[in-house]
């Protein structure tokens, strides 16, 4: 009624700060909580809670600042690869750089091997530079859009929204239509070559990007992951030892030395890939060893004579399951188990595997809050795969993202300063040497 008015802040107005409500929602997405949570923390701190439209107004400022960070992270991790491509002369008949990609995807819901539930409603695929294990490329698919389905359960016109549904098929091609996307438009987004690929099992995607043909000089090469070869050899063996025709006792023995012959095939890649001979000649090693490794442990030595450093003669003669086997007319099926891991011996001599790939994943679990929630409505789950490229890329991801809304400007000195302990603990965690298996119980004996 006097008509005077005052502004009451919600924060100390300082330049270098992020106002208290987007960093509040920042921040429970750093840790992959959502509103509820937020919610739910701030009231027990005796603090009002924000409503839920004040949430979701922040909370869309920080998707558009993710979603720039992310790609402008991608595109200073091309640059790397490219030197780095450049520097060791791996380049084509154009000049263009050809590096090698590490690739695999992963859904908005949990899906269980033998399950059949592979029906999430938002699926992202990642493509890794294999050298600077950072995001080069990352696509997200949505099947579901909240606003498009309550107007179609009303038959009504939906109201004016940006709809991130982008997705009509399939939840398990996802995945593969992503990467090839990403192969597509490698050479436009970055005038890189993806020449070599690395991912799991999966041919789908290898397929797709073979139909596309996205380089015209170059045919994409897949090399198959270690551990998903060797995790699937290890699943067929235990496949095998439940065979209703197997007796108890060799199907004890079998269980008992699947770990064996896991190690037996670890143990070859690592002598044949150090041994002083050409690239052709260490496959074709490489799977000798691994067609006469599962015979060796089972006490089968024929081949051992050939291979004087596999068989350690010290140890006392076994009992040679591999007869046994035969007069139940199940060699076959073993033998073909065997010889699909040696068909592989040119991936496995290269010795990779997924797991930068795999560890990004584990970051979006992280931020979609261990997949326990729906978010998949609208634009939450595409805005927080983005923000998890941010975190791997730069790993200071809410320091980056308060720099980003601030036009440049520091955060405060706390955040600055949990955010640089932090990345050193990361940086000196990835400097440490790994713990080397323990062989123990494996007969299999090498040189040095």
């Amino acid at each position: 009624m006097c008509g005077y008015k005052v502004a009451i802040p919600l924060c100390k107005e300082e330049p270098n700060q992020v106002d208290i409500n987007t960093a509040a929602v920042i921040g429970s997405v750093n840790i992959g909580a959502g509103f509820t949570q937020l919610q739910s923390f701030t009231s027990s701190l005796d603090i009002p809670p924000m409503s839920y439209k004040m949430f979701a107004r922040a909370h869309e400022t920080a998707c558009n600042a993710w979603e720039s960070l992310a790609w402008e992270t991608m595109k200073e991790a091309a640059k790397e690869e490219s030197l780095i491509a450049i520097q060791s002369g791996s380049v084509d008949e154009d000049g263009i750089p050809m590096i090698t990609v590490v690739c695999d995807g992963s859904w908005a819901k949990r899906s269980y091997r033998g399950g059949g539930n592979y029906n999430s409603l938002s699926g992202t695929a990642a493509i890794i530079g294999f050298n600077t294990k950072k995001i080069l490329y990352i696509g997200i698919k949505n099947k579901y859009c909240i606003i498009c389905q309550r107007a179609e359960n009303t038959r009504s016109i939906p109201k004016s929204h940006v709809c991130y549904k982008n997705w009509h098929g399939s939840s398990t091609a996802m995945e593969s239509a992503i990467i090839a996307d990403g192969f597509c438009k490698s050479v436009e987004m970055y005038n890189l070559i993806y020449s070599k690929m690395i991912a799991d099992g999966d041919s789908s995607a290898y397929r797709k990007i073979l139909d596309r043909k996205p380089y015209k000089n170059c045919v994409v090469e897949k090399i198959e992951c270690r551990n998903h070869l060797l995790r699937n050899y290890c699943n067929k063996l235990k496949e095998f030892a439940k065979s209703r025709n197997l007796p108890t006792i060799l199907r004890n023995i079998i269980n008992e030395n699947i770990i064996r012959a896991r190690s037996a095939v670890v143990k070859a890649i690592k002598y044949r890939k150090e041994e002083k001979c050409t690239a052709s000649e260490q496959i074709i090693n490489l799977r000798k060893d691994i067609l006469n490794s599962l015979s060796h442990i089972l006490g089968e030595h024929k081949e051992c004579q050939n291979l004087q450093y596999f068989c350690n003669k010290s140890s006392p003669d076994a009992r040679n399951i591999i007869e046994d086997i035969e007069i139940l007319g199940l060699s076959d099926k073993l033998n073909q188990i065997v010889r699909h891991l040696a068909s592989h011996s040119k991936s496995l001599i290269m010795n990779v595997d997924t797991n930068t790939v795999e560890q990004f994943n584990s970051i979006i679990v992280k931020y979609t809050g261990g997949k326990r929630i729906n978010l998949t409505m609208r634009r939450s789950y595409q805005g927080r795969c983005m923000a998890a490229v941010v975190s791997r890329n730069t790993k200071r991801p809410v320091y980056y993202t308060h720099k980003y809304l601030n036009e440049g400007a520091s955060p405060g000195k706390n955040l600055v300063s949990v955010e640089a302990k932090k990345a050193e603990r990361l940086l000196q965690a990835t400097k440490r040497p790994r713990k080397k298996l323990n062989l123990k119980n494996c007969s299999v004996k090498y040189p040095g």
